[in-house]
């Protein structure tokens, strides 16, 4: 059982150097869902349980920074009967620990738990995550606006995304020859943010597939072989990863309205 990484993180204060968000932008993207039970974990050893402005505060960074391709599914502005229609449907495919139903009721939330009690605290953070969705910036949910927040466009590392998107093949001594800087350097760029080239990479090959299944029509195969995946079967499973959804699955899920 499963919940979204961003649930466990906002009870965390502690991450929020340059380093830690460029590292979290990252790893959402490539692993949107965690064990929950890890989470029950986390929140009953909490000493001190956050507020409600804590929490709010909590969760616009993290939106913010959310690479995650689920992200995408609910943008700024989206229809409320889209929005639940989608986040309904995305808790009936996910095999989460708590599955939380909304309905268009003033008292909408209903919580079904897979593995034993509710704590009081989840309810209050499901519900700021969903207000958070709900009301995110319109390019959350994509690399290339966290390293404008982050400011590294200038840098080696900007740089190399910014390739890495128009062409996701590359290895790292091509970039580097591409980007006119040794391999060293962006070995040792990449490694002070904690965030090695080929999870970079992977990350912004998601990006750049997450963009084609909202946007286009091409098959799974075409959008593979694109984004630099050896061939479906190998983006598919990369796909699952980090949404735990197939690429169908995600693609049907954007055409609900």
């Amino acid at each position: 059982m499963y919940c979204y990484h961003a649930l466990p993180l906002a009870l965390q204060t502690e991450w929020h150097t340059p380093q830690q968000r460029l590292a979290y932008a990252v790893h959402s993207t490539l692993q949107g869902l965690v064990d929950h039970r890890q989470y029950l974990v986390q929140v009953q050893e909490l000493e001190q349980r956050p507020t409600d402005t804590q929490l709010a505060r909590q969760f616009r960074l993290l939106r913010l920074l959310d690479g995650n391709p689920l992200t995408s599914l609910f943008a700024t502005g989206l229809p409320e009967a889209t929005f639940l229609a989608r986040w309904n449907q995305l808790q009936r495919w996910l095999q989460l620990g708590v599955k939380t139903w909304l309905d268009d009721r003033p008292s909408r939330v209903r919580r079904d738990s897979h593995i034993g009690p509710d704590d009081p605290l989840r309810p209050q953070v499901i519900a700021h995550f969903i207000d958070c969705w709900q009301h995110a910036l319109p390019d959350a949910g994509l690399l290339s606006s966290h390293l404008q927040q982050l400011d590294l466009q200038q840098q080696a590392t900007g740089e190399l995304a910014q390739l890495l998107l128009y062409q996701p093949g590359l290895e790292l001594a091509a970039c580097a020859q591409t980007l006119g800087c040794s391999v060293r350097t962006l070995q040792r760029q990449l490694q002070s943010y904690g965030v090695p080239f080929a999870r970079l990479r992977q990350a912004i090959r998601l990006q750049r597939a997450t963009q084609a299944l909202l946007t286009g029509t091409q098959g799974m195969t075409d959008i593979a072989l694109d984004c630099g995946y050896f061939d479906a079967a190998h983006f598919n499973h990369q796909w699952k990863l980090s949404t735990g959804l197939t690429p169908q699955q995600y693609r049907s899920l954007h055409q609900l309205h």
